[in-house]
């Protein structure tokens, strides 16, 4: 999805493109059409944007656990004093369960309160077949107990250096803006001239995203990131 900004951007320049032919300046009678008009000296010039996309395999994962004394999609009052309390032991048990699965302590975050387990894990060079075992885990724990529910589970993958997947977002959104200008030229009759301005619009959560195998299933786990740019080409006419 566009940023507002660059959403706002697209929308001033007419649903994705600009022509700027040579205006006359202003005089000292402003009327409403030349309060309208933006003075772009004796150049004529084309605006447009372009959208770059480029996915790499996820090399760093984090799964959440939310584990609970309550089954809240049942609405169990949260007044029940019959439900135990969670303890400290709860908690090693649940870490043991994934340190016996390959999982360093150091890469689990476990926070314990009253009734809630939040457990957070780190994972490096995470894989779909491991992600699915870990979740079988987290499963297995709160039926094998009996007195807790795994309430909430989800994932986020991401990279642990985004800049050469940034850089070729970056190459796509030049080359999908600079084709689309050759476009705007060719039908004005006209020849593009040299570049005028560029504006970068990043359209992309740089940390992670969702861990969405690339097969929709069983493939690799990937990261897919946007990038944008607006360009002003000179035309020669």
């Amino acid at each position: 999805m566009l940023r507002p900004f660059f959403s706002m951007l697209l929308t001033s320049l007419a649903a994705g493109s600009a022509i700027a032919a040579p205006v006359a300046p202003p005089t000292s009678e402003p009327s409403a059409d030349r309060l309208a008009q933006i003075y772009m000296g004796d150049t004529p010039m084309a605006t447009t944007y372009g959208r770059g996309f480029a996915t790499a395999p996820a090399d760093i994962a984090t799964l959440n656990y939310s584990f609970s004394r309550y089954n809240y999609s049942a609405a169990v009052p949260a007044s029940d004093t019959t439900v135990p309390l969670f303890a400290a032991t709860d908690r090693e048990a649940i870490v043991a369960a994934f340190v016996a699965e390959g999982i360093a302590p150091e890469d689990i975050d476990a926070n314990l309160s009253n009734y809630d387990l939040r457990v957070a894990i780190e994972l490096d060079a995470p894989s779909q077949t491991k992600l699915d075992r870990l979740n079988e885990v987290a499963q297995q724990l709160a039926i094998a107990d009996g007195t807790f529910f795994l309430n909430n589970s989800y994932s986020s993958c991401g990279l642990s250096d985004f800049t050469p997947v940034e850089n070729e977002a970056r190459i796509n959104a030049i080359a999908e803006s600079r084709s689309r200008i050759d476009a705007m030229a060719e039908a004005l009759d006209a020849e593009v001239g040299a570049i005028l301005s560029t504006i970068e619009v990043h359209g992309y959560a740089p940390v992670s995203s969702s861990c969405d195998p690339s097969t929709g299933g069983m493939g690799t786990l990937e990261v897919t990131i946007e990038l944008g740019v607006m360009t002003t080409f000179e035309l020669i006419q």
